[in-house]
């Protein structure tokens, strides 16, 4: 792949010799293409409502920067925001550090919403001429069968149970804290903290 010739022809031009195909295959396939498929996903889910190529890219771009928004309206959890979750980064001294479990828990969890989405959104697929909506509407009660159906529930039902476990896990096992309660614990130890500052 053309990323991994670059990134070992920069570590080569920057003087570190030790080189690690292993290791950028496992990034570039392991970890970042688990990032897109989400995405790959979301978008053929949006194409297929919205025909224009430039509408489509725009509501695209769209929902991928407005995601990083919903802090500020209180939705700050990772199993509430397509395509979050736990990250990863390597390092020498203890690899991806234990969180490679928790990474692709998430990954798993967004990729299945995106083939329930996907099972979905096949019902409403334009076959040859461009059709108008309500009619595409009308051939999606008809395309629902058996053969869609299946494959729809099961996703949905890995999807909510993934979701579940991952919000009992971040909730009750562990005490969620959000960022205005971690400001709030910030305050209160620099206020108790602050005598000693000049020690």
């Amino acid at each position: 792949s053309l990323i991994i010739v670059a990134g070992v022809g920069y570590q080569l031009f920057s003087g570190y010799y030790t080189i690690e195909l292993d290791l950028y295959l496992r990034d570039l396939y392991g970890i970042k293409l688990a990032n897109l498929i989400p995405w790959t996903l979301m978008a053929i889910v949006i194409y297929t409502f919205v025909p224009n190529f430039y509408i489509g890219l725009v509501t695209t771009l769209v929902l991928f920067v407005g995601i990083n928004f919903l802090g500020r309206l209180g939705i700050e959890q990772s199993v509430f925001k397509f395509n979050q979750g736990m990250g990863v980064s390597y390092s020498d001294i203890n690899g991806y550090g234990g969180r490679l479990g928790g990474f692709y828990l998430y990954r798993i969890y967004w990729i299945v919403f995106g083939i329930f989405m996907l099972v979905v959104a096949s019902l409403f697929w334009r076959r040859g001429t461009d059709i108008p909506f309500l009619e595409r509407i009308k051939k999606a009660g008809k395309r629902l069968n058996g053969k869609v159906l299946l494959p729809a529930l099961l996703s949905l039902a890995l999807f909510l149970g993934i979701g579940s476990y991952i919000y009992y896990q971040n909730n009750v096992v562990e005490t969620y804290v959000g960022s205005k309660e971690r400001e709030q614990q910030r305050a209160d130890y620099e206020k108790i903290y602050k005598r000693y500052e000049m020690l």
